[in-house]
């Protein structure tokens, strides 16, 4: 019984500078492609993309996000516009996509 009590005051710390270390987000962007997801807060969205804050390390930036870069938003803070800005630009992406395989007559098409 002695390890443990010896041992205890160890984990207790241990768990707790997890528990501060941890990201607290609400929301999170998942991007196209194998890029990693942001883990941050929204803080606006519009036709230029979407802004995310992001803490790491103490440290606080924000950025701003592309909606052809943009899979999928999920989150407690999720403004309600943001499924028209995701279809917008799941279509420009697609068009993106077309372009670069060659397929111009097709890449027009969600465009128009």
């Amino acid at each position: 019984m002695s390890g443990w009590r010896t041992l205890a005051p160890t984990v207790a710390v241990t768990i707790a500078m997890g528990v501060v270390n941890a990201p607290l987000c609400a929301d999170v962007i998942e991007l196209r492609g194998s890029a990693p997801s942001i883990d941050g807060d929204i803080v606006s969205v519009g036709p230029a993309g979407i802004e995310v804050r992001t803490r790491r390390g103490g440290l606080e930036q924000q950025q701003s996000v592309a909606w052809s870069d943009v899979r999928d938003v999920r989150g407690a803070n999720v403004p309600k516009e943001t499924a028209k800005w995701l279809a917008a630009g799941d279509a420009l992406w697609r068009g993106r996509m077309r372009v670069a395989r060659g397929d111009w007559i097709f890449a027009l098409d969600p465009m128009q």
